[in-house]
């Protein structure tokens, strides 16, 4: 993943990080070629409720389908003469 100056998401995943409580604690140099992080939770816990889905993982065919929509909205909001054809 790269970094936001390079159109990667590093930066907005470590703010949501930040804005749940997490610190960071260790990120790779810009030129690293990935993106990885390391947050601490700083916050208050909270009790887990039973059945709650912390999180999902899924399938490169639904990774794959993002990055097009994505895609497709980028292309879409910039001029034909501007996108480098």
């Amino acid at each position: 993943m790269a970094r936001e100056e390079e159109g990667g998401r590093v930066p907005v995943i470590c703010d949501w990080f930040e804005a749940h409580g997490f610190e960071l604690r260790w990120l790779p140099a810009p030129d690293a070629g990935f993106g990885v992080g390391v947050h601490r939770f700083a916050g208050v816990p909270r009790p887990l409720c039973r059945g709650t889905r912390l999180f999902e993982f899924v399938g490169y065919d639904v990774l794959r389908q993002s990055v097009a929509e994505e895609s497709l909205a980028r292309n879409a909001s910039t001029p034909y003469d501007q996108r480098g054809l």
